[in-house]
């Protein structure tokens, strides 16, 4: 069991899935354009780390970092809480 508190966990789970995406220049899983790794926090292409399978119905998966998909901010709001393959714009292999 871990000793962080659920938010140190976020965001340790989280800036290291950051770090692997910027380091392979990961683009949106959605729109599959570049995402900008400097652009601050919450403007549209900035970096958010999207869950596969929403923290909705899979509270279990919230901090797993294979949940995790690399995201624009604006793409990831405007998926809401759809499970990341039911979205019809999205290539099933992105891989």
């Amino acid at each position: 069991m871990s000793n962080l508190s659920n938010g140190e966990l976020e965001r340790k789970v989280k800036g290291e899935f950051r770090y692997r995406c910027e380091q392979r220049k990961a683009r949106c899983a959605y729109c599959r354009q570049k995402i900008d790794y400097k652009a601050p926090r919450n403007h549209p292409e900035s970096f958010e780390a999207a869950h596969k399978l929403p923290v909705k119905t899979h509270p279990h998966l919230a901090y797993d970092i294979n949940n995790f998909i690399p995201s624009h901010s604006r793409c990831n709001r405007s998926a809401g809480a759809e499970p990341f393959e039911d979205h019809p714009w999205v290539e099933a292999n992105w891989g």
